[in-house]
């Protein structure tokens, strides 16, 4: 019987990382074992579908110091100890801080590593550069194992995970990348040398059957962005641009559905602005009621200032809707202007108000994109996108079948 692949992520299952979950799901659907890990037990709502991920995926949380103590006794992986360690610290964040958090990671890495070691685990994938594949990279080493990760976006490109991101493409047997764009701000940040590790693996979505067309046109004109409440979403441009929207097309009302940091600011601005009858901030929903949130949406738009390659806006285009999007990142790759959605200069939110306006008032070309962005979905079926992923771990199992 072939080993499981290991699947690693900070957090797993997440309501904002479904299409992991989806591409977990494919890869056991095409035959491949996959045991799933997370260094942070689940926290919030989950639907239903989440749930049974969590029931079945092992946290690290709260055992590192218990898998510590076994490691010590056992002096299991102690012959590895010296050179994981060296590995966590290649791809440390600096100061005091990065040093303090590289004994932290190896101490869960340990646990990791025991865990792995006890399902018989072939090789260790993540899911982003960041904490979660510091500790990933090191329990590879430590249990002997062949490690890779998948690189998404702005989260990669922004903060720690981009302070190590060349380090771990160092220790990769392979690097996935999620667009075109992520591969090549990839590449920015490697060696020459190392450019072979790294092909274009597309996140996937469950491409809904041919969309209802949304050409009717009433009074309201609903608008619905889906997204974590975050800086780098841009949601208090989004209101900018709404609230000058608003004045040519009064019966527009914006639902941003997600929840974040920057909950209290966004509803103070609301206020500010004088939108609260016309801007909902429900809060996170559950997987499972995104169609609805779409299916009662004439219109989807993101205002992200960073991106990769944002799954909520394939889920928009695969449910017939107009999209509006930012000429940023991988989005150009998911978008033809004027075809299947419409593009706007990333942060400026008077081309926004001008677009959310004219598609206010033009069910028409509403329709039209609309139709134009549910055909486009079709090549993002998690079917249709997973095969580099299934290339790549078939070939890691085949290097285990062959070793042992």
């Amino acid at each position: 019987m072939t080993q499981p692949i290991g699947y690693l992520t900070s957090q797993y299952p997440a309501p904002s990382h479904t299409f992991i979950r989806r591409e977990v799901a494919e890869l056991r659907r095409r035959g491949i074992e996959i045991a799933t890990f997370s260094v942070q037990a689940t926290a919030g709502s989950l639907g239903g579908l989440d749930r049974e991920e969590a029931a079945a995926t092992h946290s690290l949380q709260g055992a590192p110091v218990r898998s510590l103590g076994a490691a010590i006794r056992a002096g299991r992986f102690w012959r590895r100890w010296p050179s994981a360690f060296r590995v966590g610290w290649s791809v440390r964040a600096p100061g005091i801080a990065g040093a303090f958090k590289t004994v932290l990671y190896f101490v869960e890495a340990l646990a990791l590593a025991d865990a792995m070691e006890r399902r018989g685990i072939a090789h260790l994938h993540n899911h982003f550069s960041n904490a979660g594949a510091s500790v990933g990279v090191v329990a590879a080493r430590l249990a002997g194992l062949s490690w890779s990760f998948t690189v998404h976006g702005s989260a990669d490109f922004d903060g720690e995970g981009a302070l190590s991101l060349g380090a771990k493409v160092r220790q990769a047997r392979f690097v996935a990348c999620a667009s075109d764009y992520v591969r090549s701000q990839t590449l920015r940040r490697t060696a020459p040398a190392e450019w072979h590790r790294m092909f274009v693996s597309r996140c996937g979505i469950n491409a809904s059957d041919p969309a209802a067309t949304k050409s009717v046109c009433g009074p309201e004109v609903r608008v619905v962005s889906v997204g974590r409440l975050s800086s780098e979403k841009g949601q208090r441009g989004l209101l900018e641009a709404f609230e000058t929207a608003v004045h040519t097309c009064p019966g527009m009302t914006l639902r941003i559905v997600g929840e974040g940091p920057e909950r209290a600011d966004l509803e103070a601005e609301r206020a500010r602005l004088g939108l609260e009858g016309s801007v909902e901030l429900p809060g996170a929903v559950a997987e499972e009621r995104i169609p609805e949130e779409l299916a009662a949406a004439d219109l989807f738009v993101l205002s992200s200032l960073m991106e990769g390659a944002p799954v909520s806006l394939m889920e928009a285009q695969s449910a017939g809707l107009a999209v509006v999007a930012p000429r940023l990142a991988g989005i150009p790759e998911l978008i033809t202007e004027g075809l299947d959605g419409r593009l706007f200069t990333p942060g400026r939110w008077d081309e926004l108000a001008a677009i959310l306006a004219e598609l206010a008032a033009d069910p028409e070309q509403r329709e039209r994109l609309g139709i134009g962005a549910s055909e486009h979905a079709r090549s993002y079926e998690i079917s249709a996108v997973i095969g580099p992923m299934v290339t790549a771990l078939e070939r890691v199992l085949s290097a285990v079948d062959a070793d042992s």
